[in-house]
């Protein structure tokens, strides 16, 4: 056989061959990232997608591919990308464009996400697209209308022990001179009942008013000088300066009394400054001042506090399923008492470190929190310098079996130290919470 005949047939083979070797690579691949979307592997179906980017890219079905794993990995952004652009070659592909209108709702474009479902509801002849369409048009709506305002009216009932209900010294003496009961460390069973509401209004797209009301609190422990009746009022504005950042300002009011013998005022006043920095990290600035009046009989301590600091959070994903944010707070303050003779004027600092365990599905979340607090007092005790020392550790488990239900199991260790006997303790609370919300 001739030289020339031979290349002429290996060529003629190749042109048959290639593009079926061409067309099996490409349905593997297209395969592989299909069974990772499936497989909610979604992060690991972008990474093989994108490798593939300048040769697929406008292929509706790689465009759809992508859409799918983007929306699934909650980058709705990417997801709308490519499912706009699948949507002009492809105008009457309505899955494509439900998931469209799911990722415009993701991305909080509420107008585009009901121009979707409106579309699909008016042309699609799929009659499980148009009812999927049908409830996420509703949901808009209720989004719509949360957006305006928002009422809730929260109703906590809790029971629990405390081993140092008084947070006291468990010395019945000091100096030899035995304390009194409410200055001496005392085991108790503790209730908490708290009816609580909250209001917001949308003045614009970027200013909302809100209210927040404790209408009635009530703390009882069988120990002296601890129980207590109340009620908190709060209200304030929020501006959303764009979409990385908002600012908020805040008054409030409490009044509280203890054994119906402490007569206890706060007013106080809070600014504060949230800023996302980055998909996964946020920092917020707050400051905080408040003026606390205290009248026991004739005792009168009034004082002023001013205290602000930083909070850094950290957001991570876990298996599509779970978020994980963590956070460290460092806070300073003073405490300034109106009479000079007071001994309880101080100086503080405390670092907060907390990480948030929650289900996307918003039925479970726990969290803990581990802190330090550094306390300076401005006058001698007894000849002292009092420096205290305290240490806490919190964790609370949040369960959602219901809409409208909420049980909260918490647990919490403190301790404190002191170089004046006297206010040495340490204290372990078991709290059991459930909340109803009435409206």
């Amino acid at each position: 056989m001739q030289p020339r005949s031979v290349c002429s047939i290996i060529l003629f083979i190749s042109v048959l061959v290639f593009p079926v070797m061409s067309n099996a690579n490409e349905d593997a691949f297209f395969n592989e990232a299909k069974l990772l979307i499936e497989n909610n592997e979604s992060d690991r179906a972008l990474e093989l997608l994108e490798t593939h980017m300048d040769d697929y890219a406008g292929l509706p079905k790689y465009d759809y591919l992508v859409g799918q794993a983007a929306l699934k990995a909650k980058k709705p952004n990417l997801a709308i990308f490519a499912l706009e652009r699948l949507s002009l070659t492809k105008p009457d592909f309505y899955n494509a464009r439900f998931l469209l209108g799911r990722a415009y709702l993701d991305a909080g474009e509420l107008e585009q996400a009901n121009r979707e479902f409106n579309l699909i509801l008016n042309s699609s002849n799929k009659e499980s697209l148009r009812e999927a369409s049908k409830r996420y048009i509703n949901t808009i709506n209720n989004l719509k209308a949360t957006a305006l305002y928002a009422a809730n009216v929260t109703l906590t009932l809790g029971v629990g022990h405390d081993s140092n209900a008084n947070s006291a010294t468990d010395n019945p003496e000091y100096n030899g001179l035995p304390l009194s009961a409410e200055s001496v460390e005392t085991k108790s069973m503790v209730t908490k009942a708290i009816l609580a509401g909250s209001f917001s209004y949308a003045l614009n797209r970027r200013f909302r008013l809100s209210a927040q009301s404790q209408f009635f609190k009530f703390d009882y422990a069988d120990a002296s000088f601890v129980n207590t009746k109340g009620a908190v009022f709060a209200m304030g504005v929020r501006h959303a300066g764009s979409k990385t950042n908002s600012q908020s300002l805040n008054a409030s009011y409490q009044h509280v009394l203890v054994d119906d013998l402490l007569n206890s005022k706060q007013l106080a006043s809070t600014a504060s400054h949230y800023h996302i920095l980055s998909d996964s990290f946020s920092v917020r600035a707050t400051m905080r001042g408040a003026q606390v009046e205290h009248r026991e009989e004739y005792k009168i301590r009034n004082f002023r506090t001013v205290n602000g600091g930083l909070q850094l959070y950290n957001f991570q994903k876990t298996k599509e399923k779970d978020s994980i944010t963590s956070s460290f707070s460092l806070i300073g303050g003073i405490e300034k008492p109106i009479f000079s003779n007071s001994l309880f004027g101080r100086k503080y600092a405390t670092a907060l470190a907390g990480i948030v365990l929650g289900s996307n599905t918003q039925k479970a979340s726990i969290s803990t929190d581990l802190s330090y607090t550094y306390s300076r007092y401005d006058k001698r005790f007894g000849g002292i310098n009092r420096n205290d020392k305290s240490v806490s550790l919190s964790t609370k488990l949040n369960l959602k079996p219901h809409k409208k239900w909420t049980i909260t199991p918490s647990f919490r260790v403190m301790r404190t130290r002191s170089p004046i006997d006297l206010f040495n303790y340490d204290k372990v609370q078991l709290m059991f919470l459930v909340s109803r919300q009435l409206v």
